[in-house]
């Protein structure tokens, strides 16, 4: 009986320990520390410890669909955007979660511009934010950075189309 307990309490704690450690992790070309590009949902929920598509869901688009995780007004600490069934992009809006160059957001764009210098393009969002995009084309992913003069807003990694919609699924 008290190791059915113990069983119960270590994979319930487990759980809600995986859930919360994606704070912990950093951003790289492939993704958010295990959470890969293109893993499907199931995947990224085993990783996490919590079923992602259970979770506050912002946009919904025929085949897309954006879960996100934590409190930020911007849609989660982490978002996740989902397009025809495979993880399509990956959106930071904390400052806990850095890249593995270091960055975060409410740093001013000029640190990503020096840690990521001569592999970025400068340019503006539709919405006229400032984009600092690197490209891996060996992991076919881009990672932006999006913010103002002052300050990165929210950090992205991602693949083609879905890193460069608008907004979501749009």
């Amino acid at each position: 009986m008290n190791k059915i307990i113990f069983l119960m309490f270590f994979l319930i704690h487990t759980s809600v320990f995986a859930a919360e450690d994606y704070m912990s992790m950093e951003v790289d070309s492939q993704g958010l520390g295990p959470i890969k590009i293109g893993m499907k949902p199931s995947e990224v929920s085993n990783i996490l410890g919590v079923d992602i598509t259970k979770t506050k869901i912002q946009y919904n688009t025929g085949e897309c669909f954006s879960y996100s995780l934590g409190k930020h007004r911007f849609g989660g600490n982490v978002r996740f955007l989902v397009n025809k069934g495979i993880l399509s992009e990956i959106s930071i809006n904390t400052n806990k979660i850095k890249t593995d160059k270091g960055i975060g957001t409410m740093q001013p764009p000029s640190a990503a511009e020096n840690s990521y210098a001569g592999l970025y393009k400068k340019g503006t969002t539709h919405y006229g934010d400032i984009l600092i995009s690197v490209e891996y084309p060996d992991d076919k992913t881009i990672l932006h950075f999006v913010g103002s003069k002052k300050y990165i807003r929210y950090i992205a990694i991602g693949k083609e189309p879905e890193i460069n919609f608008t907004e979501g699924c749009l």
